[in-house]
């Protein structure tokens, strides 16, 4: 029992080192934004698949799911610039202790292109809009009561999701009846996919 028990911790921290920004760590974090660490470059970098988008589109309207504290949307907006993709961006935050962060990076995307982006401090169920494209690590907030709110309201049918899921959330995927096109374990306990409605 106690090598079952020392196997697993090992996994635990595995899999912590190997996803989270260790920069960024504090026990703090967990009382207000329900983490304690963010998730790191290595993560976003695999959840991104260009090769995936629809190359003949002019302009990709594109919603970040849960953007916490920007790095993943500074991560994001990196790609898409240096692959000269167009896009209309909305960041979409609940967590008002990070309006200040993406209202700045809201402002910083706008400097150079007027209303390229633009950030929503409410959830996700109440936008009202298609995306051709939706990043999120927040996959597991998906449930039984906002499921078809996601689908019907967010997607159309050539909506691609990128995403990040732990192993307990998987079920999700086929639950809810999204279309894997693309799966890589990146950790002992997460998957990136790449999903379409």
């Amino acid at each position: 029992m106690d090598l079952l028990i020392f196997i697993i911790f090992i996994i635990l921290i595995i899999d912590f080192v190997k996803i989270r920004n260790l920069n960024f760590c504090s026990f703090k974090k967990i009382i207000l934004h329900n983490e304690i660490c963010t998730y790191n470059n290595y993560v976003y970098k695999e959840m991104i698949r260009i090769n995936y988008l629809n190359k003949n589109k002019n302009n990709f309207n594109i919603l970040e799911i849960g953007a916490g504290n920007g790095d993943s949307t500074d991560y994001f907006l990196d790609i898409l610039e240096k692959n000269n993709i167009n896009f209309n961006y909305t960041i979409c935050e609940i967590d008002n202790d990070y309006n200040k962060i993406l209202t700045n990076k809201t402002f910083e995307c706008n400097k150079f292109n007027y209303e390229k982006c633009k950030y929503v401090n409410y959830s996700w169920e109440k936008l009202n809009d298609n995306f051709d494209i939706i990043l999120t690590t927040a996959f597991s907030s998906i449930n039984e009561n906002n499921y078809r709110i996601f689908k019907n309201n967010l997607c159309n049918n050539d909506t691609i999701i990128f995403t990040l899921s732990s192993i307990f959330k998987i079920y999700k995927i086929k639950k809810y009846n999204f279309t894997v096109i693309f799966k890589k374990q990146i950790s002992p306990l997460f998957f990136v996919f790449v999903l379409k409605v």
